[in-house]
């Protein structure tokens, strides 16, 4: 499964990259999110029945909170991202998410960080941040012309 979903990240971030937008991200939100929630409302009951929910105040805004605000958002930002930046680097800094949901179970909730959880996310931080230095250096340095143009 991270298998294929790598392979659909990385379909979707080169689409991004490649299509001729006539509308924003922020204009085709809607009809994106629609278009992924339908199937996979359709597939989640297929697979796990109809569900038992005790709705409370909390989880309606749980819910309010993660369907339209924090994956909107998500999706909105990184295809405006991947639109202005490589997608390499975009990708990559994707990467940095589990750090930060790391960092905030150990604020919030007093999650443990092992040695082992702070070294992988150090170097996750380390990788992250040598590619972003290496492609701000590429994207500011001159571009040569070719050896061979205008021979």
């Amino acid at each position: 499964m991270l298998l294929v979903a790598a392979v659909s990240n990385a379909g979707a971030s080169v689409h991004i990259r490649r299509h001729s937008w006539t509308s924003s991200p922020l204009e085709l939100l809607p009809g994106q999110v629609l278009a992924a929630a339908l199937p996979l409302t359709v597939l989640a009951f297929v697979i796990e029945g109809v569900p038992h929910i005790d709705w409370t105040t909390l989880l309606v805004l749980i819910v309010l909170y993660q369907g339209p605000v924090a994956t909107a958002f998500a999706v909105w930002a990184q295809t405006t991202v991947l639109r202005s930046m490589p997608a390499i680097s975009t990708n990559l800094t994707l990467m940095m998410i589990p750090v930060v949901g790391l960092v905030a179970s150990a604020l919030l909730v007093d999650e443990k960080i092992t040695p082992t959880l702070l070294a992988g996310m150090a170097l996750t931080f380390a990788g992250v941040g040598l590619n972003l230095l290496t492609d701000r250096r590429t994207r500011s340095s001159p571009k040569e012309p070719h050896p061979m143009a205008g021979s």
